[in-house]
């Protein structure tokens, strides 16, 4: 039995009008979705507009970033946790690390991978600290 099977069935045993409507109408189909970042951005866009218009901007989506889009940087890095991601594109990542280093310029994108390469696994505070000293009076 599923969970929104046994779910429904417990709340069923003490709410009559739910256990009318299940005894009519069965149980809901399943509304499972693989896991990952293409399934969220997909929620968000269905969420936020009608089914048809939703359907309309997610294939304009997938026709500019594809079918497999890699989760945005900074969604890994805060939402999912992971220790080792570098924002390397991220402006005040930049900034901030051509500061940590004394660097004349600020590096570009490329340069900021490089130069954080030897930083493995731990990239992702080294990204949080970047901007903890982007902005900071004390540097």
């Amino acid at each position: 039995m599923q969970a929104i099977e046994m779910g429904l069935n417990s709340i069923a045993q003490t709410t009559p009008g739910i256990a009318q409507a299940l005894g009519r109408v069965g149980y809901p189909e399943p509304r499972i979705r693989a896991r990952g970042h293409a399934t969220m951005l997909r929620t968000i866009v269905g969420q936020q507009v009608s089914v048809a218009a939703a359907s309309s901007m997610w294939a304009k989506m997938v026709g500019v970033v594809g079918e497999e889009a890699d989760p945005a940087e900074i969604y890994l890095l805060f939402a999912e946790g992971r220790p080792d991601i570098w924002p390397a594109g991220d402006l005040a990542v930049q900034i901030g690390l051509g500061k940590l280093l004394g660097l004349p310029e600020r590096p570009s994108e490329k340069e900021t991978r490089v130069l954080a390469e030897g930083w493995r696994p731990h990239r992702g505070a080294a990204a949080i600290f970047t901007w903890h000293c982007y902005n900071n009076a004390a540097l």
